[in-house]
């Protein structure tokens, strides 16, 4: 029986934490400010993103697990 991809890659506990896919926490679609990938974020999450981007529309602050990762790999060195 085929499964779908959101039951297998369940998210991970914390509210906060962006998916690939709609979820009932994650129902708001935000581009990654650094790769363009479209992630589903909270409701805070996108609250306060937004909020940054109508202070700058510039400047995207939201970054995905990967490159939040890369881009805090890179500060240490």
């Amino acid at each position: 029986m085929p499964r779908l991809r959101e039951t297998l890659d369940e998210p991970r506990s914390d509210a906060d934490t962006p998916t690939n896919f709609k979820t009932e926490v994650n129902t708001h679609g935000m581009l990654c400010g650094v790769c363009d990938g479209l992630f589903y974020v909270d409701e805070a999450t996108y609250n306060q993103v937004r909020s940054a981007i109508e202070f700058d529309p510039n400047d995207n602050p939201f970054r995905c697990d990967e490159c939040k990762e890369e881009y805090d790999e890179e500060a240490v060195y």
